[in-house]
């Protein structure tokens, strides 16, 4: 369990605090913005959960709040009428963004930070006019995934996520399926969920140190997404040199285009597609993906710092902050 933490330190132009808000734990693939703003000369920043709500209370108030999700954006928006917070952000990281409860929501808040352009697309298409910042997730223990060496002879495919339709869970069987009309010895690694099939190994869900041993037997990666905001799976995989092929629907279509256009593709050409890397040399491809996974990972750093610096000319313009916390 993540243990609150509070990060303070000073500046010439003052301390910004800032509240981030998660329901019950902070997504992994938002640890690196949290570090990011934390270590940031002119913030301080604490993480509250659904137990810490009333203690916050008592805590003074804050310049600026982040909320993760529908359920913590509830209770944030709570504190913000209690004026506990002066400015509410809230992270869009799942399939609810096309919901009643989020097109409610955002008319209640500040801004957005949206996981992905996918996601930005989508809530533009339902006429949000305030501001959207992208932020994209990062695995928090990336460094570790590009130690990994993956098995590229084999024509061994995985699978990482929970068994929800929105992830395409359904489609798998299908698709190693056709897979194995060409390439009878190929299997499936399917990690996060069961899933009962001629082919497929599954494993649930596993611990980190698992799922790295289980990705070096890999050699492609498969994400036949209907709508998947930005899976960090996907970056776990690219970083281990696995190379990843996805669906537009996934988030992380962006980052995959950038190794090779040709592994975004739609689900119906998806398996003639691996089974087309299956029988090709992927080093190239393998060292291209650690490369553009590394690249990702520092350019969500700068998101975070572009996304602060914005934030606080904002708040500057609305009047500055002040050393004060007792009052804005």
């Amino acid at each position: 369990m993540l243990m609150e933490r509070l990060f303070t330190y000073y500046s010439h132009s003052g301390t910004m605090k800032i509240a981030y808000f998660a329901y019950e734990h902070i997504h992994p693939g938002h640890l690196l913005w949290l570090y990011v703003l934390g270590r940031n000369a002119n913030t301080s920043l604490i993480y509250v959960n659904r137990s810490m709500i009333y203690d916050i209370i008592d805590r003074g108030r804050y310049d600026v709040g982040i909320s993760e999700g529908l359920k913590s954006t509830s209770y944030a928006l709570l504190l913000k009428t209690m004026l506990k917070i002066r400015r509410l952000y809230m992270v869009a990281l799942s399939p609810a963004i096309i919901s009643w409860k989020f097109l409610t929501l955002s008319k209640l808040v500040d801004g957005i930070i949206a996981v992905s352009s996918l996601v930005k697309s989508v809530i533009r298409e339902y006429e949000y006019e305030g501001p959207i910042y992208v932020l994209h997730p990062s695995p928090p223990d990336l460094a570790e995934f590009l130690l990994i060496k993956p098995n590229l002879k084999e024509p061994n495919i995985c699978f990482i996520g929970a068994p929800i339709y929105v992830k395409g869970f359904d489609r798998l069987p299908s698709l190693i399926k056709r897979v194995r009309n060409s390439i009878p010895q190929a299997r499936l690694i399917v990690i996060g969920g069961e899933l009962n099939s001629e082919g497929v190994m599954s494993f649930g869900w596993v611990s980190r140190r698992e799922l790295k041993k289980l990705l070096s037997m890999c050699s492609v990666y498969v994400h036949p997404a209907r709508f998947d905001a930005s899976p960090i799976s996907v970056l776990e995989a690219m970083a281990a040199g696995i190379v990843p092929v996805v669906t537009p629907a996934t988030g992380m279509s962006g980052i995959v285009s950038k190794v090779d256009p040709s592994l975004v593709v739609r689900f119906d050409e998806m398996p003639n597609r691996v089974v087309e890397l299956l029988k090709s040399d992927l080093s190239a491809l393998s060292k291209r993906c650690k490369i553009k996974a590394i690249e990702h990972h520092y350019n969500v750093i700068r998101e975070v710092y572009s996304f602060f610096n914005e934030i606080l000319r904002v708040s500057e313009n609305e009047g500055g902050i002040s050393d004060d916390r007792t009052d804005f």
